[in-house]
């Protein structure tokens, strides 16, 4: 149990499982695998918080901080949303794919980190209206279809060109 630990939304991890298990029952693969494993199959519109929140009793690691990794699939059209306990607070993350411009927007979530983004590319990246610059405010990983950005605070990222992988 120890290891579900890594997931810092139960509601989420627990939808995983219950689709995972309703797949067996329909005689196909487990595409979700174990509440330790990271899933290896997304659904369009997912949402995945990961990431080191909490030192604890990490004193070894020189210049430790906390970061969150979230990780986005959108859906090929429409909207969806993710609730993230920040450890006081209930945060929404949501994610919409309209016109071929992909918005993520969420509140201050009490911790500093980075979105990894799934997505079929983009013609540009704004943080918070700010017109970010390719390989210096974000990354895109055309062979993985992985577009990487930091935040900071309450963000609002908006890619435009892009399109859903699934």
């Amino acid at each position: 149990m120890a290891q579900a630990a890594r997931y810092t939304c139960r509601p989420a991890l627990d939808r995983l499982q219950r689709q995972g298990d309703n797949s067996r029952r329909r005689g196909k693969r487990d595409r979700h695998g174990s509440a330790g494993d990271h899933p290896a199959v997304c659904e369009g519109g997912g949402d995945h918080s990961r990431g080191d929140i909490l030192q604890s009793n990490n004193n070894w690691t020189a210049g430790w901080a906390a970061n969150l990794r979230i990780e986005v699939f959108p859906a090929a059209s429409g909207s969806s949303s993710f609730d993230y306990y920040t450890g006081s607070a209930v945060q929404t993350i949501t994610s919409s794919l309209a016109g071929g411009t992909l918005t993520i927007k969420f509140g201050d979530l009490g911790t500093d980190g980075k979105l990894e983004v799934y997505c079929s590319g983009s013609s540009g990246v704004t943080r918070n209206g700010v017109t970010l610059t390719s390989g210096t405010d974000f990354t895109y990983d055309a062979a993985k279809k992985l577009l990487t950005v930091s935040y900071s605070g309450a963000t609002t990222i908006a890619i435009a060109g892009t399109g859903s992988i699934f």
